[in-house]
């Protein structure tokens, strides 16, 4: 389940870390007095005994100075200073610390947000075991430069896409919730009747509620309006989107997509589920509710594109052969502004970063669709259900209120037009 914070604690923790960074540094600082202390006493020493032959010897070497007492055992060595580098010279003009005391307490911080269980590059809570943050491999499929290009593509294919996505949350939501055949792994009651003896079952019961009411509040509705695993084992079998027999494929489908760690399957949990596990399989015939038609059409749209045939469509072929779609509307198209407007050429080239795996710089067919469904499905969906609007996908952010222009391409040209204005003749006189 989602682990919520207050303002108190976030404080605490800020707090705890200036703490342990403050006096890390100064035991540094500390031990670094220390040191140049040992060493000028230790040089005196040795001019000390350089004067008096008969209570001690003196070998010097370029590299040392050794001081051998007679009356002493002790043996020290005194390294000359190190003369610094001309990058540790700037170091100390530009920064307030040391660098070694500015990496000690950088990596202190990230130690103890990994031990309370923080992923320190993106401050989310996460369980023990993701060393690389909670679902790391969930990417921003649809969002950032790439977003134009699904706002182009959305009166093409969305409507269609968003139709499946109910479809399939309707089938789900539809098998019984209850099955005495199997038994939800990760129903509260079910874990405490199986792992523990009947005379601590009872004393349990208030540590039940609790967690329930905490679900509830903490969730605000999205545990009901979720489905739990015993419908997910119902729906893969139904579907044929069981993979594994070998174990409790259910408890592992539920495992792999609940990003809030409720042990159900929120609308939008269930949807990434069918893409992401049937991404293989997308479009054949034999897995039902694996987008077929959706796969039929772009598929369609992939060939035409790919005037060569090679299989694989580079950004260039994207921005070259999109703008030729049948759209029946001027509004969304990244492309009016293009002849003027270069920089949405990291449109089609984000769409490749984010979904390239085979080959270096380009898409298969198979990854365009997974591109384009894991994009739309990242756009209009939450833990409520299917959005079937734009309130999340950001398009009041890119567009203005015609939906025709596009804010900051055309603020780019309205800023080129004025540089060019500006920009001295080079051939007058």
């Amino acid at each position: 389940m989602k682990i919520k914070y207050n303002l108190m604690t976030i404080l605490s923790l800020v707090l705890v870390i200036n703490l342990l960074t403050f006096s890390y540094s100064s035991s540094l600082t500390r031990k670094n007095k220390k040191a140049k202390d040992d060493s000028s006493s230790s040089s005196s020493s040795s001019s000390s005994s350089s004067t008096s032959s008969s209570s001690s010897s003196v070998v010097v070497s370029s590299s040392s100075v050794v001081t051998s007492s007679s009356s002493s055992s002790e043996v020290k060595v005194v390294k000359p200073e190190r003369k610094k580098t001309q990058e540790e010279r700037y170091w100390e003009q530009y920064y307030v610390k040391t660098h070694g005391e500015n990496c000690s307490s950088e990596e202190m911080i990230k130690s103890i947000m990994k031990k309370l269980g923080i992923d320190p590059v993106t401050g989310r809570k996460y369980r023990k075991g993701h060393h690389s943050g909670p679902f790391a491999w969930v990417k921003n499929w649809g969002f950032g430069q790439v977003a134009y290009l699904f706002d182009y593509l959305d009166v093409i294919i969305r409507k269609s896409v968003l139709k499946e996505f109910a479809e399939i949350l309707k089938t789900f939501r539809g098998y019984p919730s209850v099955d005495n055949t199997y038994k939800d792994p990760f129903d509260i009651n079910q874990v405490v009747s199986t792992t523990l003896p009947v005379s601590k079952q009872n004393s349990l019961k208030t540590i039940i509620k609790k967690f329930k009411y905490y679900i509830e509040k903490n969730e605000k509705g999205i545990y009901e309006k979720s489905v739990n695993a015993v419908q997910i084992h119902k729906g893969l079998v139904k579907l044929k989107w069981k993979y594994h027999y070998h174990d409790d494929f259910a408890a592992k489908f539920v495992t792999k997509y609940d990003m809030n760690f409720d042990g159900r399957l929120s609308p939008r949990e269930l949807i990434l589920g069918s893409i992401y596990e049937n991404k293989m399989k997308l479009g054949d015939d034999d897995c039902k509710h694996c987008y077929e038609k959706i796969v039929e059409r772009l598929d369609a749209i992939f060939d035409y594109i790919d005037c060569s045939r090679s299989g694989a469509l580079s950004s260039e072929d994207l921005w070259n052969g999109l703008p030729k779609l049948r759209r029946m509307t001027n509004k969304h198209n990244l492309f009016h502004l293009a002849s003027v407007a270069t920089i949405r050429t990291a449109v089609t080239n984000e769409f490749i970063l984010k979904n390239s795996k085979t080959i270096s710089a380009k898409v298969t067919k198979s990854e365009f669709r997974f591109g384009v469904l894991l994009g739309i499905w990242d756009r209009q969906t939450d833990d409520f259900g299917i959005i079937n609007d734009d309130k999340r996908n950001l398009k009041k952010l890119r567009w203005d209120d015609t939906e025709v222009i596009d804010k900051i391409a055309m603020n780019y040209v309205k800023h080129k037009l004025v540089a060019n204005a500006n920009r001295p003749n080079s051939f007058s006189k």
